[in-house]
């Protein structure tokens, strides 16, 4: 059975006397869970780029006439996709570690 919390009620007296720096965090946070989605996003596209480009370099590695300079080229494509990959996996996982939604 879930566990469906009812959301506190908060008076308008209590909304208006928040300080700047409790809204200023507030946005502040908003806008760090906005950047780790769109980290998020580029990570997905990423793996999605991964995949064509490893299906790709199969096509490449099979075609007839055989081009060393292509598979070359489409290797060093999939090597390049792949560290971006592990960075943005460990910017997520370090700098965007307390921005979870």
């Amino acid at each position: 059975m879930a566990n469906t919390a009812t959301p506190v009620q908060v008076t308008y007296l209590q909304l208006i006397s928040k300080d700047e720096k409790e809204q200023k965090v507030e946005g502040l946070k908003i806008k760090a869970q906005e950047a780790n989605l769109e980290v998020s996003r580029s990570i997905m596209n990423l793996k999605a780029d991964i995949a064509s480009k490893t299906s790709q370099l199969l096509a490449v590695q099979r075609q007839i006439p055989y081009s060393v300079s292509t598979e070359y080229a489409v290797t060093k494509e999939l090597t390049e996709l792949n560290a971006k990959l592990a960075f943005a996996e460990e910017i997520k996982a370090t700098r965007f570690a307390d921005a979870q939604i």
